[in-house]
């Protein structure tokens, strides 16, 4: 224990700095590893589903002062199927995009957090089409990577990893990069634009969803970094099986020659030539050999194994058919180890 000396820090300071590579690293998982990925998806169906459905039941009681069962059922009844015919419509009114239906922007938003930890909307209000729109209210989905503090502003204690807070660690205000940091081509991927949190009258104008974890925390870290290791070593263990069992299925054919060189250099008359004469004769021998088996063999496929021709040497030889390697623990109790641990963090 002595050589374990971690850093007591806020959790700020925890999780800030190694947010960007902890996010890369995760997001290149999820690309590319189909268990992690099906995990997700598992989330996101079990939360969500193929429809996300209103409970609008009203607190009749609190509204009205007294209990009115009919005035209730006809009120959810009523705003439940308004809600889901907007929410599902194939116009997308609720997406400012125009995309997604309201359904897969819940799913979006499920998978954004399990994967980064945190998800990010601006919620608008639209005008375009207003004849036909049922409602101006639309969100705005936002990569969490644009979501950074500008150059004027680092060094603010009150602006933290793009989240503008009051003393009180209230969120007042949001800086969003114009373009993910990466796209360098892209002048106002160096440009921000802020949106306060709410407006004078109330209304919230950007939902930054995350679970905070300790006080004081600004910014959502993903569960899953805490399994990305193994998840990497499993990854990297399917592909060395993959690699060996592919080994495994190929062969090598030889034929080996029962002559001795002394029997053939004798059969040759080695004993009277000299040394450059020999090799003259072994060279000589060898190509009239080999002219008269391209010749016999020409292009029989019965010569072949998958297409690659098999070499031929000397008479008096024979075929030998040798494994490239050995089988690999697919399925062994290592792998179902690391895949339970990646099944833990995935819940």
């Amino acid at each position: 224990m002595a050589m374990w000396q971690p850093r007591n820090q806020s959790a700020d300071r925890d999780i800030i700095p190694n947010k960007r590579v902890a996010d890369a690293r995760v997001k290149d998982t999820l690309r590319n590893d189909a268990y992690v990925r099906s995990g997700v998806t598992l989330h996101q169906d079990n939360i969500v589903g193929a429809l996300y459905m209103l409970n609008s039941k009203p607190a009749i009681r609190t509204l009205l002062g007294k209990n009115d069962d009919t005035f209730e059922e006809e009120f959810q009844q009523e705003v439940e199927e308004k809600f889901t015919l907007t929410a599902e419509s194939p116009e997308n009114w609720f997406d400012a995009a125009r995309r997604m239906t309201f359904t897969e922007m819940v799913r979006q938003a499920v998978g954004t957090d399990t994967g980064l930890g945190e998800y990010l909307y601006a919620v608008e209000w639209t005008r375009d089409d207003a004849e036909r729109r049922p409602c101006n209210t639309t969100l705005r989905a936002i990569d969490v990577d644009r979501l950074s503090t500008p150059f004027t502003r680092v060094g603010d204690p009150l602006v933290v990893a793009g989240v503008e807070l009051s003393k009180r660690h209230v969120p007042t205000g949001y800086y969003i990069r114009k373009a993910h940091p990466t796209d360098i081509l892209r002048p106002e991927a160096n440009e921000w634009e802020y949106i306060k949190a709410r407006l004078p009258w109330g209304r919230i104008q950007v939902i930054h969803g995350f679970e905070q974890q300790r006080p004081n925390q600004t910014r959502g870290i993903s569960d899953m970094t805490a399994a990305l290791k193994e998840m990497r070593q499993t990854k990297q263990f399917r592909e060395t099986v993959l690699q060996n069992a592919v080994v495994n299925a190929t062969y090598a054919a030889t034929i080996e020659s029962d002559l001795d060189p002394a029997s053939i250099f004798e059969r040759l008359g080695g004993g009277n030539l000299g040394q450059e004469d020999l090799d003259a004769a072994v060279t000589n021998y060898m190509g009239a050999y080999m002219g008269a088996v391209a010749q016999f063999i020409g292009d029989k496929k019965q010569f072949q194994i998958g297409g690659v021709r098999i070499p031929h040497l000397p008479p008096g030889s024979k075929l030998q058919m040798r494994g490239a390697g050995q089988g690999g623990p697919l399925g062994s109790d290592f792998e179902q180890s690391l895949i339970r641990y990646i099944a833990a963090n995935l819940g």
